[in-house]
């Protein structure tokens, strides 16, 4: 590597004569074809690469118009995708790049021209599989150009980029993605993660310390952590999901279908209920295919919800849905829906789970087999809640049509509900619930006392 091919809290390549020397000779080609100032707000401050040092590209000055000229010739815009190397390399693709000449691993999040470096060559803001000294937050130069965790921001040009090398890619689709040198510590680690073809039981619940710990578990790459945990909820600790692992190819099934379901079960669960320890290219395989077989995008190296990587899972495996709400509608998850009460500064799933049941006036229909629930999150930058606390059992009595509840007064069997009493006589949707006699004296008393009326509904 030349000196001053890439920047990282170092000085610019291009001296300020240079850039001068550049700019005045980019100005006249403007000049001769008449476009001085259709582009003259942009002060040049980031000019697309028509003029390279050596040589003039092919690309003719005579096309550009001023909506490219807007568009193209600023510093901090994010590209499309480039041809370099011979790599098509775009804004989220995994790259290699060398620091202190050893190989380094991380995704491209930005790309654009940084004009205080070169007006001509294009520069990369790569996101870092690992933190790196001398990398930042996302800001270079005093300008904040992505954003992500300290130390993890690598700016170089683009042309210094290359496709991640742990992964060959063939034009068309891979039906066995190919991996090289999955053994080697500066990979994915010197841990072997072998398959394993037998039938594997859960774990048990006394396994519990014995996965805790480092290589334990399953390795996370590349904004893996919503899919590696997904995937150890489902099938660490319980069976409940085993039946798309030995389910039979039918007619309507994707060709593929038998491929992606050997890779999860041989690669993934069985390795992890052997082993307790699955290398982070295993699950690649499995992102790689879904992927490619389903319409959920991203799924390299995308920030991603559960929900997209289950409904990316059921678009190859089809499996029946868990639920049955008393909408009409069958779901796979449920996802919490609530309006933030600031009086809860630590809630609990049972609190989240049963207010949004009673806000969004729904119930199930029959006991599911398994109850996915997502909380009240939206993307990496929203978060209803900071902490919550998990319930390790969840009691879903008060939120099943048509069975007997009790009268939260009395005992007795419960006829009556009372939404409107939701946290006026104790917590939860168990105390809503009364029998004839009480609903009478409870109101009685409320109404007396707080000049208030509520609307009260019959089981």
């Amino acid at each position: 590597m030349r000196e001053g091919e890439f920047f990282q809290n170092s000085d610019p390549a291009v001296t300020g004569a240079q850039l001068m020397h550049e700019q005045e000779e980019i100005l006249k080609q403007f000049k001769a074809h008449g476009i001085e100032k259709k582009c003259a707000s942009n002060k040049l401050s980031g000019v697309q690469p028509f003029i390279e040092r050596e040589n003039v590209i092919s690309t003719p000055l005579e096309t550009a118009t001023v909506s490219e000229c807007n568009s193209q010739y600023n510093d901090t815009t994010q590209h499309q995708g480039f041809k370099e190397n011979g790599d098509y390399l775009e804004v989220g693709s995994m790259v290699e790049v060398s620091i202190g000449n050893t190989p380094k691993f991380g995704v491209i999040r930005w790309v654009g021209i940084i004009s205080e470096l070169s007006a001509t060559k294009q520069m990369a803001g790569v996101e870092m599989d690992e933190e790196c000294l001398g990398c930042t937050d996302g800001t270079y130069m005093g300008k904040q150009f992505f954003s992500c965790s300290e130390r993890k921001a690598f700016f170089l040009y683009l042309h210094l980029c290359k496709k991640d090398s742990r992964f060959l890619e063939d034009s068309g689709f891979r039906e066995h993605p190919k991996l090289v040198n999955t053994t080697s510590s500066a990979t994915f680690g010197s841990m072997d993660s072998p398959m394993v073809e037998a039938d594997v039981p859960p774990l048990e619940i006394h396994h519990v310390s014995a996965i805790c710990g480092k290589n334990r578990g399953i390795q996370g790459h590349f904004n893996s952590c919503y899919l590696d945990a997904t995937l150890f909820s489902m099938f660490a600790f319980t069976p409940v999901f085993d039946t798309i692992l030995y389910r039979p190819r039918h007619n309507d099934d994707i060709p593929q279908y038998e491929e992606v379901q050997r890779v999860l079960k041989e690669e993934i669960v069985n390795p992890l209920r052997l082993n307790m320890y699955v290398r982070a290219d295993r699950v690649m395989k499995l992102r790689n295919f879904l992927d490619q077989l389903t319409s959920v995008s991203g799924l390299m190296g995308e920030e991603k919800d559960p929900e997209e990587f289950l409904n990316s899972l059921n678009q190859v495996f089809k499996a029946e849905p868990f639920l049955k709400l008393s909408s009409g509608q069958d779901a796979y998850s449920y996802q919490v829906f609530m309006d933030r009460d600031d009086k809860i500064v630590l809630p609990t799933v049972q609190q989240l789970f049963e207010e949004s049941f009673l806000t969004s006036d729904l119930r199930l229909k029959e006991i599911p087999s398994c109850f996915i629930i997502q909380m009240p999150r939206f993307g990496k930058d929203y978060k209803m809640y900071k902490r919550i606390v998990p319930s390790l059992v969840l009691d879903i009595t008060d939120v099943l049509e048509n069975s007997p509840r009790s009268c939260s007064i009395c005992g007795l069997v419960a006829e009556i509900e009372c939404k409107e009493c939701f946290r006026k006589f104790g917590e939860g949707l168990e105390n809503i619930s009364f029998c004839r006699k009480c609903v009478l004296k409870v109101h009685f008393i409320f109404q007396y006392f707080y000049r208030a009326f509520h609307h009260v509904t019959r089981f």
